[in-house]
């Protein structure tokens, strides 16, 4: 290589310890003119931009990465499945907690048509659709009509669930259990 020249380059002196720090740390280079040097030839040859010679084919990579996040998408979807449909049983359960349970459904009707007024408003309060609707979605993330259409729904599949109607009109919904 023959005669070498010096070439003065400034800096902060905070850098040259991380320079200094670097070296010690790096089996690659034995001193800090090596690192300038290596730095600079690998500059030149173009080493750290992406177009060099030899640069990997991303595409496989690209291809894999898509494939995987499909896979992630559809991952994600049989959660959201599961939670709701672990939401929907929970609510069932909270549903069922707020009914009123009686031994028969004749029971039920008989109070909603009978004169007793303090046991009228009782089974009001209990078994009106609407108000289990309202008193459940304040502590959940649903909106009333939709736990009200999941009561009528439960009155549909579960046996043991009965929807009438009352004098009033308005829906009401019981549990019926026999041996109480």
């Amino acid at each position: 290589m023959g005669k070498r020249v010096t070439v003065p380059c400034r800096v902060h002196p905070d850098t040259r310890d991380e320079w200094h720090d670097f070296v010690d740390q790096s089996d690659e280079w034995d001193s800090v003119s090596d690192l300038i040097r290596g730095a600079v030839h690998r500059e030149m040859d173009n080493w750290y931009s992406p177009q060099q010679k030899g640069a990997i084919d991303t595409s496989t990579i690209e291809s894999q990465l898509e494939s995987l996040s499909t896979e992630i998408d559809h991952v994600k979807l049989l959660i959201q499945d599961s939670d709701e449909m672990l939401s929907e049983g929970r609510l069932v359960r909270h549903i069922r907690d707020n009914l009123p349970t009686v031994r028969s459904v004749d029971t039920i009707k008989g109070e909603i048509d009978c004169d007793d007024a303090v046991k009228h408003k009782e089974l009001v309060s209990k078994g009106d659709i609407d108000a289990i609707s309202k008193k459940i979605a304040t502590n959940t993330w649903l909106d009333a009509g939709e736990i009200r259409d999941m009561i009528l729904r439960m009155g549909e599949e579960i046996t043991a669930i009965k929807i009438i109607e009352g004098p009033d009109g308005r829906k009401r919904a019981c549990e019926v259990k026999d041996g109480l």
